[in-house]
């Protein structure tokens, strides 16, 4: 879904998932203004994809995005481009980050840590890559090995497919039970709180418990409480940045009350046993603008 230059940095990104449209799906538009369609059929001539410009993101300075332009506002497409071309580029910058495709967490409390590798194993033209889920110990050696399946239904399997990203975020007990938790975005394509896929270190090997998002239970609380009812609006967290020296974890939070307003941010959260709460704003929720 995104190019990377050799620092890992996104170079050319998605512009615009525009599913209602009839000629085609998921767009991509390089930096250079080349333009090409995921599910087939061109993008010419589709004011919701050529009124889009491009800039950094203010909030990271990570990656490019795509922002709205006063020819795309009068576009009665124009809200489903815009929402989607920020959710896009949140998990693309995600999937920059987790470029090294690993993480490293004590999984059994005995001192050593284990590597969490997520590893390609397949590509398919129709689908994108597949990705397996492989413990290693101490000395580097293969532990535990998920299922090296094309499923992308299958919540052991990752991937960086067409209509979404699910690659793992963090491991930490992530409900203070003892066992340590590998959380990773479900794969997602529109405007909607982030379902994450929820495995737990059990005997050795990685067990999925749930699917479910993080919403605010109340607004203006920070209170942020695992669910699993759909919503499409409200206050959610839409990803995990990573996880502090004392614990706690590092967010990125948005906010969509319908219209045209969508506002982001990026917090400090205690986990508890209900899901996180945030203790410190490093970036504030604001709307994003052009």
């Amino acid at each position: 879904m995104a190019e990377r230059g050799p620092d890992g940095r996104i170079t050319n990104l998605v512009s615009v998932h525009n599913r209602n449209r009839g000629h085609s799906g998921t767009h991509f538009r390089s930096i250079g203004g080349k333009k090409m369609s995921l599910f087939g059929g061109s993008t010419e001539g589709c004011a919701s994809c050529s009124g889009l410009t491009f800039g950094q993101d203010p909030l990271s300075g990570a990656a490019l995005i795509a922002l709205d332009s006063p020819m795309n506002r009068k576009n009665p497409f124009a809200l489903l481009a815009r929402l989607n071309v920020i959710i896009l580029a949140a998990l693309a910058m995600n999937a920059a980050a987790q470029s090294t495709r690993s993480l490293s967490v004590d999984l059994d409390g005995d001192g050593s840590l284990e590597r969490i590798a997520w590893e390609e194993f397949a590509t398919t033209e129709d689908q994108g890559t597949f990705l397996q889920l492989v413990v290693y110990d101490a000395a580097g050696k293969p532990r535990w090995m998920g299922p090296a399946e094309k499923d992308t239904g299958n919540p052991l399997v990752f991937g960086e497919w067409h209509f979404g990203l699910s690659l793992p975020e963090i491991a930490l007990d992530i409900d203070n039970d003892g066992a340590v938790e590998l959380i990773a975005p479900a794969p997602q394509s529109d405007v909607s709180p982030t379902l994450f896929r929820i495995l737990k270190w059990v005997g050795g090997r990685f067990v999925p418990m749930r699917i479910a998002a993080l919403i605010e239970s109340s607004p203006g609380t920070g209170k942020f409480a695992w669910t699993e009812e759909e919503k499409w609006d409200g206050t959610w967290i839409s990803s995990f940045i990573g996880v502090n020296g004392d614990g706690s974890v590092q967010v990125n939070v948005f906010q969509y009350e319908g219209g045209e307003t969508v506002s982001r941010g990026r917090a400090n959260g205690a986990v508890t046993a209900a899901g996180i709460e945030v203790r410190e704003w490093t970036s504030p929720l604001k709307p994003v603008t052009d």
